[in-house]
């Protein structure tokens, strides 16, 4: 009953905004419905009435919720909660460019246009993958949910590049964020992790223990043991054999 009385007043709200001239095309050169969290509406629309499933079908329903969730809060302003839906969804579906083009609008709505521009960026480069056909798998479903004639590469760049210049941002300088899928993360950081470890035991635990021994190790007779580099030197010598440091 919840979902249905959420799905009533979302379609009323997305009939008002076409009426209003919000998601037409030819209204698009003007900046405030091109820059709008409307338009991906009727995208959160249709993804919150996918049936649910499970296993890997699964994680487009989880895509849904923290999507809208994210969006939701966008339209409430709750810009914290907004940002950590938003990064969520990025993460389940890093392909879909919209999540991008909504936390760029977060950013901005938090006064970080630079930080908007690098999501924005990312929208662009997303865009431009999906024209290409090199979406091959989740390319039909991003179609399918994409209403809005404004979300092709050509006017995108066009509008995009000209409200970041008019904030002194040249597109050129901004870098994508990255979008690792959650086992592609976690995998990375325990792959580093175990590295950072290693090198830890390998170049200053083990040398660490082997000198103690050295300089804990009686010498023999006519030796005497360097506590810098443990080696056993000659009475003889006054210097190390090993490291030239005198005794």
């Amino acid at each position: 009953m919840k979902k249905t009385l959420k799905t009533i007043v979302l379609l009323v709200f997305i009939s008002a905004a076409l009426n209003s001239g919000l998601l037409l095309a030819e209204d698009y050169t003007y900046d405030d419905p091109y820059f709008s969290f409307e338009r991906f509406l009727p995208a959160m629309l249709t993804l919150e009435n996918v049936p649910e499933q499970s296993g890997p079908q699964g994680e487009i329903n989880k895509f849904a919720k923290s999507f809208s969730d994210g969006l939701y809060a966008l339209t409430a302003e709750e810009y914290p909660l907004a940002l950590h839906k938003l990064l969520e969804a990025r993460t389940i579906w890093p392909e879909y460019f919209g999540t991008d083009f909504l936390i760029a609008l977060v950013y901005e709505g938090r006064g970080d246009p630079r930080s908007a521009a690098r999501y924005y960026k990312s929208y662009l480069h997303k865009l431009k993958t999906l024209e290409a056909g090199e979406y091959p798998i989740s390319g039909r479903m991003i179609q399918s949910i994409t209403t809005s004639e404004a979300d092709s590469y050509d006017i995108a760049d066009e509008l995009i590049r000209s409200r970041l210049t008019s904030q002194g941002i040249d597109l050129k300088d901004v870098t994508i964020p990255l979008s690792l899928p959650p086992h592609i993360f976690l995998f990375t950081s325990l792959m580093a992790l175990s590295l950072l470890i290693y090198m830890i035991i390998h170049y200053f635990i083990k040398p660490y223990i082997k000198q103690q021994k050295k300089i804990n190790t009686l010498p023999s007779e006519g030796y005497w043991i360097c506590k810098n580099c443990g080696t056993p030197s000659l009475l003889l010598r006054k210097e190390c054999e090993e490291c030239g440091r005198l005794g």
